[in-house]
């Protein structure tokens, strides 16, 4: 699990070998998946229900990471449910 905080508003990517992907992480703490390379539905359900679980793990790393970079995290409001995916 990785974050970058630099650029984008606050999401995580995962990796596995040559598999990625990338999690948007809602103002509302939830998250939910921007970008997929690879994962198999099977793999997808498995990371999302571990960060279902651990919510309140990840987003303690996440914001050390922000306050040492002297970052605020930037979450994304969530979209409305008729809003076209690109």
């Amino acid at each position: 699990m990785s974050f970058n905080l630099f650029v984008e508003p606050s999401h995580l990517h995962i990796q596995k070998k040559k598999n990625t992907s990338k999690y948007w992480i809602f103002s509302s703490d939830d998250f939910e998946l921007a970008e997929n390379q690879e994962f198999t539905s099977r793999d997808l359900n498995s990371i999302e229900t571990i960060l279902l679980e651990n919510n309140p793990f990840v987003l303690a790393k996440y914001e050390p990471c922000c306050h040492e970079n002297n970052l605020k995290a930037k979450r994304k409001g969530r979209k409305p449910a008729n809003f076209p995916r690109c």
